[in-house]
């Protein structure tokens, strides 16, 4: 069964269940390592990662690698300003 890290207030792409139990890092109780600013570092970490498998993977596409530059760009910016602003509470992560 595959299962998917999730937050409320930010559609994430796919992520494998391994990576995803990884990055939420949740103890015995189910509280995530670091709080929600821990998986949001964890996750910022996990997109670079995949930045620079897909980047090298394109050779030399550079169509392809300017698609991962930005991709993943994009998603690092959406979450940093979602940390930024993030309410009192803080941000909501999940594995489902």
């Amino acid at each position: 069964m595959s299962m998917n890290l999730e937050c409320d207030e930010m559609c994430l792409p796919q992520i494998p269940s391994w990576p995803s139990q990884l990055i939420l890092s949740a103890d015995e109780k189910g509280n995530p390592d670091g709080g929600w600013r821990g998986v949001a570092r964890r996750l910022n970490l996990y997109w670079w990662m995949r930045f620079d498998e897909d980047f090298s993977a394109a050779n030399q596409d550079a169509e392809q690698q300017q698609w991962a530059r930005d991709h993943y760009r994009g998603l690092r910016e959406r979450l940093a300003l979602l940390v930024e602003n993030a309410p009192d509470e803080g941000l909501h992560f999940s594995v489902v």
